[in-house]
């Protein structure tokens, strides 16, 4: 991990302009660790992940609760929305919530474990500064 930071300098200008993952891409990162943001007053805590094949940082908020629901199938007057399961990712601290929708039972199933190997992983790594 020590030579991934140094290799990659991770500034509070980086880590500002990396990018969040899509779901597809969670599970095939590295964790780095998390580390604290500060803008003035606002202080926010990512989870620092990286992909080693295209050589990027991206971050995540750090996560508080992970929610599972069934949406059932819904007919409006103009639109159809079909069965799907969603998985609510509430982030800690002044930071919006997330919204992932899966349209089988085994992806949201595989994407919470997912998510929750993510977050034992920064913990183990621990806090790194910048």
């Amino acid at each position: 991990m020590k030579a991934i930071l140094k290799k990659y300098k991770i500034t509070k200008t980086i880590l500002q302009q990396s990018l969040r993952p899509t779901q597809y891409e969670i599970s095939d990162l590295e964790v780095l660790g998390w580390c604290i943001y500060k803008t003035g007053k606002i202080s926010v805590s990512f989870i620092v992940l990286h992909d080693e094949k295209k050589g990027i940082i991206k971050r995540i908020p750090k996560i508080k609760e992970i929610e599972e629901s069934f949406l059932d199938a819904y007919k409006g007057s103009i639109y159809f929305t079909p069965k799907r399961w969603e998985i609510k990712i509430k982030s800690a601290g002044n930071y919006k919530n997330v919204s992932y929708y899966f349209d089988n039972e085994v992806d949201p199933i595989a994407f919470k474990s997912d998510i929750e190997s993510l977050i034992e992983k920064a913990e183990e790594k621990g806090q790194f500064y910048i």
